[in-house]
């Protein structure tokens, strides 16, 4: 399902918290690549949602994306 973020057409690609859903072809699974200050049930569970991914998929970091705390509560408050 994809659905659009209308917050978020005003802001640069390189300005949000990002990763990356891949799906391996071989395994028939998906993996989520993403920084490690993501690495939060509550931001899990809303990446499986969105993506509609089962419980059991893996969650991995990858040094490509970095986030800072700061950057998270500019962009998301109160939210996970």
């Amino acid at each position: 399902m994809r659905r659009t973020i209308p917050a978020l057409r005003t802001v640069e690609y390189d300005a949000v918290p990002r990763g990356r859903v891949l799906y391996k072809k071989a395994e028939g699974r998906c993996y989520v690549y993403m920084d490690q200050v993501l690495h939060r049930d509550a931001v899990k569970e809303l990446i499986r949602h969105h993506f509609e991914l089962p419980v059991t998929t893996p969650f991995l970091t990858d040094l490509h994306y970095t986030t800072t705390p700061e950057d998270l509560e500019r962009l998301f408050g109160d939210r996970p």
